[in-house]
Parts: structure tokens; C-alpha cells; sequence
């Protein structure tokens, strides 16, 4: 088998020698496994941060990547669920546990480090981990959904409390949990307002049906969004953290929520408490979801006929060019991977 293995980390400019396509040794398939034949994968920014060592658990020589659609191969003799020539896509998200509402077991890591992962040719992983491909996606649009969809289906859907007259502001518009959660929120709302340091990526969210947005790079950049949302947010989606969602605190509603699922700006510098507790906000966080969950995402993809937006398309051999584009943040929508 061959895959875009992580030889050491560093910075962002060693990247062509931090990583490479390289032949590795797969582990004898076990009875409850099956093997897939990759036909796409997807990026996610924890690709990216796992090849600068700013994850946890990193293992050298380890095949990268979280999201993949495919076709099984081949399967273990108590693999019945499936077929030879299925098609299908990877749930990454492994032993969860039995609890929804967080995950339990000690054991919990995510497909792509430290188990090699789905940038390769074949992705060898237990059956409870699969799931058959929605046939009105394409194996492009399939292999974007798995990670970011699990992640902005429960930021989204499952725990905030969003109706037809909720005012909703996602931040870091662009990035695929971001749009994924525009995707699913517009279905609950229509009222979605988005925050982006790129005029273009805001722009390229009104014609997706985002109401407004603001540049937070901008001066009065605050009164701004208050204005476009006539002073009304109900809830916050937001992948961002840092003084941005600081800021934002102060415009939320009263008993307005915040659903946090990231920090790519870090930590909040100073939180304004009395302000938390007189607005009476909830502040929940989330990541990734259950199994139970991830079908439930599934099923409600297709109960709305939901199509992840793709950004560009890689054939396999170019995947420096697909990494250095995520690692600039200019992409809308997902990245994806294409094996020959």
C-alpha cells in the first residue's frame, strides 16, 4: 500500500520534507475489519496541525488524513453488513463509547493519528466503522462530509435550539465545518449571519444564502454586525475562540447561546463573567459526535437532499499543493483528494 505518510513535524515551509508518499506496511486483515479502496479523501485542519506537532498523541510514519469515500475490497469472514464492490464512506470517529453526550472511553482517538488514516490507496478499518455512501452524493461530496460533518451537524443541529425566527452568526465562514454548518443550519433558519476576515468568502456565503456578513479585520467591524442583525443574535456557531468570540459576546442576545466546537485564535484573554451570567448565555462545547449520532447525520443528510460545497479537487500526487492551500486558509468549501 502506498500513502502520504508523517516522517517528522515542524513548520509549515518544511512540509515537502515533513511528509511524502511512501509504500507502508498495513496490518494483517482481522475477521471484523474490511478493507476499502480509497476513491476520494477529504482535508481537515487537523491534518495540517498534526504535520506542525501541535496535536496530541502524534506518531512518526503514520498515514494522515480522517475522511475518505470509497469501495470495499475485501472483508473479514464476520463481516456481513456489507458487500464487495460497496460503495461507502468511514466514520472517524473511534471508540466513542456508549454515550452520547461525550465520549467515555480512554481509548477514543480519531482515524488518521495515531491509526494511519485515509490519504492512501486502501484504508484497512473495523466494519462498525462503516457506512454505505448516500447515492445521490458523489464520491467527492461524500468523502467531505464524515469529520466536519459529525462536528457541524452537533454544533448545529443537535445542540443549540434554532427556529425559523433564530438569528444565527457563524463564524470563520470558508473553512469546512463553518460551511457545513451553514448547510444544516439552513434548514432550520433563514436568518444566518456569518463573520470572515475575507470579503470574497463573504460574498461566496450570500449566494449560498447567508444574509449578511462582516469583516472582523475591519474597523467597526461590531456596530456593523449589530446593524445587519438588527441587534438580534440567538445563537453563535463558532470555530474560532481568541478575542473574536470575545468580542462577539458582547453584541449575543439575552439568553442567547454559544456553541463552540474550536480555537484556531486561541484562548479568550479575558472573559467578561458578569456580563455572562446578567445576559443569562449558555456556553456549550462540542466535538466530533457519537456513532449513534454520525447515523443520525447521515439519515438527515438525506431526509434534506444536503450537499457539502467542494473547493478544489487534487489529484493524489499533488497533495503539497491541496496541504499548502489549507495551511492559507483561502479555500471555500472542502479540499479534496483524488486517487487514480
Amino acid at each position: 500500500m502506498k500513502g502520504i505518510i508523517l516522517k517528522k513535524t515542524g513548520k509549515l515551509s518544511e512540509l515537502k520534507e515533513n511528509i511524502s508518499i511512501e509504500e507502508f506496511s498495513a496490518n494483517e486483515l482481522s475477521d471484523d475489519e474490511v478493507i476499502v479502496k480509497v476513491v476520494n479523501s477529504s482535508l481537515n485542519h487537523r491534518d495540517i496541525w498534526i504535520t506542525q506537532g501541535l496535536y496530541g498523541g502524534i506518531k512518526l510514519n503514520c498515514v494522515l488524513g480522517s475522511d475518505c469515500s470509497g469501495v470495499i475490497s475485501d472483508k473479514g469472514k464476520n463481516c456481513n453488513r456489507f458487500q464487495t464492490g460497496d460503495e461507502v464512506i468511514i466514520n472517524p470517529s473511534l471508540n466513542w463509547g456508549d454515550n452520547n453526550s461525550h465520549q467515555i472511553e480512554k481509548g477514543y482517538r480519531i482515524l488518521g493519528m495515531p491509526n494511519n488514516g485515509t490519504f492512501a490507496d486502501y484504508v484497512i478499518i473495523s466494519e462498525k466503522n462503516i457506512y454505505r455512501k448516500p447515492d445521490y452524493l458523489t464520491f467527492e461530496e461524500a468523502s467531505a462530509l464524515p469529520l466536519a460533518g459529525m462536528t457541524a451537524f452537533r454544533a448545529s443541529v443537535l445542540k443549540p435550539k434554532i427556529n425559523s425566527n433564530s438569528n444565527v452568526l457563524i463564524t470563520g465562514i470558508g473553512g469546512g465545518v463553518a460551511n457545513l454548518s451553514l448547510m444544516f443550519v439552513k434548514t432550520l433558519t433563514d436568518n444566518i449571519f456569518i463573520t470572515s476576515g475575507d470579503d470574497m468568502k463573504i460574498e461566496k456565503a450570500i449566494s449560498y444564502g447567508v444574509k449578511a456578513g462582516v469583516n472582523y479585520k475591519k474597523e467597526n467591524w461590531l456596530e456593523n454586525l449589530s446593524e445587519v442583525t438588527n441587534g438580534k443574535i440567538d445563537v453563535v456557531i463558532d470555530g474560532t475562540g481568541g478575542n473574536l468570540l470575545n468580542s462577539i459576546i458582547n453584541k449575543i442576545s439575552y439568553g442567547g447561546q454559544v456553541i463552540s466546537y474550536g480555537a484556531t485564535l486561541g484562548d479568550i484573554s479575558s472573559f467578561n463573567m458578569n456580563k455572562f451570567f446578567w445576559k443569562q448565555l449558555t456556553f456549550m462545547g462540542t466535538t466530533m459526535s457519537s456513532d449513534s449520532e454520525f447515523i443520525e447525520m447521515i439519515k438527515y443528510c438525506e431526509k434534506f437532499n444536503l450537499k457539502p460545497v467542494i473547493d478544489s479537487v487534487y489529484n493524489f500526487e499533488d497533495y503539497l499543493e491541496a496541504f499548502k492551500k489549507m495551511a492559507e486558509g483561502k479555500q471555500f468549501g472542502k479540499i479534496i483528494l483524488k486517487n487514480n
